[in-house]
């Protein structure tokens, strides 16, 4: 007899905890409607601007508190997925890059943009090409060959550069014993090139002493010169600079 209650008692259980997992799992099942999804995202200030729910899948357009609309699915929104806007993670537009660019006097040329550190071709306001990631011009970056007619003009330690610095007969035979020497090749891509540069491996504004040093020199084609410039600056280049520039340029 006990053993039969036992056996009733067990199956009763039984039945009872697949009743409630049952229950459990309805519930779990329970399909969100709009007005509940609505009241979930205006808890956090946000607006659905979407009158219609779909899934947990389906993008929804939603406002921000600042009022950014965007579109993002009402499983990425609970996962904590909010406004890129606001994040500053908003991917710029080529639209405004372009304003932001020629908001500066400068010309974008390139048509597509494809991020902050994509090379984009541009014109300065004296009208010289270049190229320069959007990265490196929103950092103050700018037109290489401005800077170093500017440089020309610019003081050092109090004093101006002598007028004829570039064009000293010193400073001539230096730039031709840097090119022949690498055999008229830019050593950083090694691309036939027709507009050679001779770059100083050492900021010539920080170390003087070193402007007309043949080991100080390296032969760079116009682009690789320019780019070698807009990635570690104008005034602050170092040798370790153009080992890791010509690493890149190898890869």
């Amino acid at each position: 007899m006990n053993n039969i209650l036992t056996s009733i008692s067990l199956e009763r259980t039984v039945q009872s905890s697949l009743q409630l997992d049952a229950d459990k799992s309805k519930k779990k099942r329970q399909k969100h409607t709009i007005d509940s999804v609505r009241a979930f995202v205006e808890s956090f200030g946000y607006k659905l601007i979407s009158t219609q729910y779909v899934s947990v899948l389906e993008k929804l357009d939603i406002a921000c508190p600042l009022g950014h609309r965007y579109s993002v699915s009402y499983s990425s929104f609970q996962r904590g997925y909010r406004c890129a806007e606001c994040a500053g993670l908003k991917k710029h537009t080529i639209d405004a890059v372009k304003q932001h660019i020629e908001s500066f006097g400068y010309q974008l040329l390139s048509t597509t943009y494809v991020g902050a550190n994509a090379k984009l071709d541009l014109v300065c306001p004296n009208q010289h090409m270049y190229r320069a990631a959007y990265g490196k011009f929103q950092q103050g970056n700018r037109c290489a060959e401005c800077f170093y007619i500017t440089q020309r003009r610019t003081m050092k330690n109090g004093g101006d550069w002598e007028p004829d610095l570039r064009t000293s007969k010193a400073y001539v035979a230096w730039k031709k014993a840097v090119k022949k020497r690498d055999d008229y090749t830019c050593q950083a891509c090694f691309y036939p090139s027709k507009n050679l540069c001779a770059h100083h491996i050492e900021s010539r504004s920080r170390n003087p002493d070193l402007q007309t040093e043949l080991s100080n020199g390296i032969t760079l084609c116009k682009s690789c010169h320019i780019e070698i410039h807009s990635l570690y600056g104008q005034t602050t280049a170092t040798r370790s600079d153009l080992a890791e520039f010509t690493r890149l340029k190898c890869r």
